[in-house]
């Protein structure tokens, strides 16, 4: 079994830190992400798709899927009904 470093030896510079103090210290240290979000101290969030990109994408399926629309709409309005007595 590993020994731990006493405290006294770590906080002056004798024995090298534990790895569970590393990882406190990189979890809740000053520049840590955590303490940045704690101070909501993130980077923003910026969109990928620019609002140029999207317009022409709306616009290109609107252009691809109106004819779709009307060549359903018009086949759907041609069916006849038959029944079988």
């Amino acid at each position: 079994m590993e020994e731990h470093p006493s405290p006294e030896a770590v906080q002056s510079g004798q024995a090298p830190a534990p790895k569970s103090s590393r990882f406190k210290r990189w979890l809740h240290g000053k520049n840590s992400w955590f303490a940045r979000f704690a101070r909501q101290d993130l980077r923003g969030w910026t969109p990928i798709l620019s609002a140029n990109f999207v317009v022409f994408a709306y616009l290109l399926a609107g252009v691809v899927l109106l004819p779709i629309g009307i060549a359903v709409l018009v086949s759907s309005l041609n069916v006849q009904e038959h029944r079988v007595s």
